[in-house]
């Protein structure tokens, strides 16, 4: 094949086989890895306050890390760690826009915010790079 370059790098988001096992809203389901970026979706989290959270939210699908590459499921398997928290608030904004609704607006009618705790693990800075989520610090 002269002139022409092959591309022999495995992407996992390109392949097209349903591979993933999920939950939507307590029904298993099998999903693609490009499906998995596209939906709004978290890796199962391990932590049971976590999984009660997204117990709440409905249209969040949730995908089990044992179907994953270990490089996927690995940084999501808790909110405390950066990614996968920034995936859960991605997912929130995306129901939030199927909803009509506003992110705000979405979180109050989904959730009980009154027994949501902020982690001291985070550093508040680092939501200065999601552009649809403020945090004051007083």
């Amino acid at each position: 094949m002269e002139g022409k370059t092959i591309d022999t790098s495995p992407d996992i988001a390109d392949y097209d086989a349903k591979i993933f096992r999920a939950l939507l809203n307590g029904s298993e389901l099998y999903a693609t890895p490009g499906e998995f970026q596209r939906l709004p979706a978290v890796v199962e989290p391990s932590i049971e306050e976590h999984q009660k959270l997204c117990d709440s939210i409905p249209g969040l699908y949730r995908f089990c890390p044992k179907f994953m590459p270990k490089s996927l499921a690995g940084t999501g398997s808790s909110f405390n760690k950066e990614v996968s928290f920034i995936r859960f608030i991605r997912a929130l904004q995306m129901l939030a826009k199927s909803s009509n609704l506003e992110l705000e607006a979405f979180i109050r009618a989904n959730l009980d915010v009154s027994t949501l705790k902020v982690s001291a693990i985070f550093n508040l800075n680092m939501f200065s790079s999601i552009p649809f989520l403020s945090i004051s610090q007083n």
